[in-house]
Parts: structure tokens; sequence; C-alpha cells
């Protein structure tokens, strides 16, 4: 989930800003895989 979010992340920020806005979209996708993974996982365990 931390590769997928800073991936997608790095790649929006590149191709919209630059080499700077890569590094801010990847970190802000590291950061938002938190409460990603968190509803992922509980949406799991209640459909089981």
């Amino acid at each position: 989930m931390t590769v997928l979010c800073s991936g997608i992340g790095f790649f929006y920020g590149a191709m919209m800003v630059g080499a700077f806005g890569a590094f801010g979209y990847g970190l802000l996708g590291a950061i938002i895989r938190v409460p990603a993974g968190f509803i992922i996982s509980v949406s799991r365990r209640l459909f089981e």
C-alpha cells in the first residue's frame, strides 16, 4: 500500500509540477496510505 500510494503521488507530482512536486506528492501519498490501509482492513473484516 505504501509503494502504491507513494508511487502514484510521485508520478502525479512529476507530471504536473516537476522534481520537487514529485517528492511532495510522494510524501503525501505515503501519509494517505495509513487511513486507506485502515479502511481496507476494516472493510474486509466486515464482509467476511
